[in-house]
Parts: C-alpha cells; structure tokens; sequence
C-alpha cells in the first residue's frame, strides 16, 4: 500500500521514469496541450510533462481493426499497424494451461465457432436458462489454437470469418516487435487487465517488454483498480482506470500516484459538460481516454459520421481514443497534430520577431 504523504510527489518520479522507459517515440509527437479549466493539483505540472498522450490525439485500435476483421486476431492487429493505429489493444484472458491469449468476453462463444465443435460439446457450462458457454480457462491452448474467430458484429462483413484462430499475447508481441522491424515505425501495446495482475508481471518481465532495446511500449487499463495497484507500481508503464462515470473527488485522491488516466466512455466526452469535466481531469493530473468510437457506430441524432463524433471528442480535449476505425482515427490525428505544430510555429515566429 503506499503512503498517503507521499501521493503528490510520488507520480512526479514514476512519470519521470516512464518517459525514458521506451516512450520518447509517442512524448515526442504531441505538439499542444488542453488548457485546464481549474487551479492545477501539486504535481500535475510534472504528470503533463512526463504524458506519452496529453494533446496528441492517440489512436488507440480496439481489438484490433475490428470494424473489418474479426476482433482480437492478428489480421486485424496488423491492418490496424497499418492504418496508423499507435497503440493496439489486446483483451487478456488465461487457458487452462495458464497463457495468456486475447479474449474480450469470458466466454468463446461469440466470437469463435466453439459451438460448432462437437468435441468440445461436453465442456459447455449451462446457464439458468440451459444455455450453453464455453469459458478459456476450461480449455488448454492447443484446444483453443483448434477455434476460428468469426465477425461478431451482424452489421459488418464476414468475409474474414473462420480463417484465423485465437492469438495469444506472445504471438501480438512479436507481431508488434515485426512491425516495427519491417517499418521503423513503434506502436506500443494497451492491454485490459482482467485479473491475473502477478502473472502479467512476469510476462511483461520475462519478455523484455520495458527493455529500451528490445521494448514494447505499454499502457495498462482495466476495470478492476485492485489489478491496477498490483501491477503499476512493479512497471515503469503508465495506467488508466476504465469508467462509465467521471471519478469524485475522493476516487481521484484514491487515483494519485496509481494511475496516469481515466478511460471513460464516449458519451461523457461528449455531454455538454465535456470540456469542464476534462479540464478538471486535466487540471488534477490525469490524462483523458475515451470509448469507443466506429465510422459505423456513432449519435446518427448528432453527428453525420463517426468521424465528426471522434473530431468532436478532440474538440472537447480527450488526449486518447479507442476506434474500431484505426484509419480515419489515424487522418483525425494527423490532421490535428499538423495544425498544432503550425501553430506552434506561428507562435514562435511571433515571438521572435
């Protein structure tokens, strides 16, 4: 547990350690912050400082580049490296045998062919309703290597459907260290923590993830803060803390020290206390993410395109963004940091005259 005394100055020393610990490429690329709405907290100078995403607009490729492949499979991280994503967001769940694979739901059931498997029809668990799920952990990985994702979302194209089989997070790893290779370009890593903080750990550790030379950049998230607080302070990775609603003020002093950011949903970014309440988070030290953004999946009542949804999150100050759409989020970003940097330009020419 740490020390209360020490809440303000303790994430001015983990902020400074995270900004050498393989995220110079991501610090470099932001070119303007949101101006705060309130009196900045004691530290909050330095957590901007120390930011891999306050003002540079992060794209940030839920499951992958799930609005064209199915969800958490390595087609989809890949297309989604292309299309300009920065970070690539693996869900973790465990197999029987303790690996660690990419899983949204606690079930295989909507996003595999499980049910279609006659093996594996006996493994089912009911329901009180005689439904039948099949969960990770009662299967080893070579089980769960024999699946084959499918498009989960009835809107959008199964033409990926059962070719790919279930990824684990070794296998994203070396996708990410490949791309990087091959294109020079670094996109980090933003798993969902979903228990199994220790065991997280160790993988991080085991696989050189924060080794500058051979590093994947990471940004956790979860849920569940107690996964949070178990894994943050052994990493020199930042953290967010996912919410359906903005944190009190005592759940932010709770916050201090442990997290980087609040990850809240999409339709808080975009209410008409937006900016305020972002300037607030801004203000007390946290970086803003937001969820989830598609070109088809957007307020049709508000906004023309899912698109113009993303640019009015921006709009509102949100430094961070997960799409199902890496590329029109990548063209947002783009496009924001051009104008940011010519503004900053403009004003150093103004200066200096």
């Amino acid at each position: 547990m740490r020390n209360h005394c020490c809440s303000t100055i303790r994430p001015v020393a983990k902020g400074l350690r995270r900004l050498f610990a393989g995220f110079g490429c991501l610090a470099l690329a932001g070119f303007l912050t949101a101006p705060a709405a309130a009196a900045e907290a004691p530290g909050a100078a330095a957590a901007l400082a120390a930011s891999v995403i306050r003002g540079k607009f992060v794209v940030l490729a839920h499951r992958g580049a799930s609005a064209v492949r199915p969800e958490h499979t390595l087609g989809g991280y890949q297309l989604a490296m292309e299309l300009g994503a920065d970070y690539i967001e693996p869900d973790l769940r465990r197999t029987k045998d303790g690996v660690f694979i990419a899983l949204h739901d606690d079930s295989l059931n909507r996003t595999t062919d499980v049910a279609a498997k006659p093996e594996f029809a006996a493994r089912a668990r009911k329901d009180n309703k005689g439904r039948p799920y099949w969960f990770p952990a009662d299967f080893t990985l070579a089980e769960i290597k024999t699946l084959r994702t499918k498009q989960a979302n009835s809107r959008r194209s199964a033409q990926f459907d059962n070719k790919e089989a279930i990824p684990t997070l070794e296998e994203i790893v070396n996708l990410a260290r490949a791309y990087r290779v091959k294109t020079g370009r670094i996109v980090g890593l933003i798993p969902e923590l979903r228990g199994d903080a220790d065991a997280f750990v160790t993988f991080v550790r085991e696989h050189g993830l924060e080794e500058p030379a051979r590093g994947v950049p990471l940004y956790l998230q979860s849920f569940n803060l107690g996964d949070l607080k178990k894994a943050l302070p052994q990493l020199k990775s930042p953290g967010a803390w996912l919410l359906t609603k903005w944190p009190d003020q005592k759940q932010q002093a709770e916050l201090t020290g442990v997290v980087d950011a609040v990850a809240v949903s999409k339709n808080l970014v975009l209410a008409d206390d937006a900016r305020a309440r972002i300037g607030e988070m801004h203000a007390a030290g946290f970086d803003v993410i937001a969820w989830t953004f598609a070109d088809d999946d957007f307020d049709k009542k508000r906004f023309k395109s899912g698109r113009e949804e993303m640019a009015a999150a921006l709009d509102n100050g949100v430094d961070a963004f997960f799409t199902d759409s890496s590329g029109t989020g990548a063209e947002l970003r783009n496009q924001r940091r051009a104008a940011a940097g010519d503004a900053a330009g403009h004003k150093k020419t103004i200066e200096n005259q």
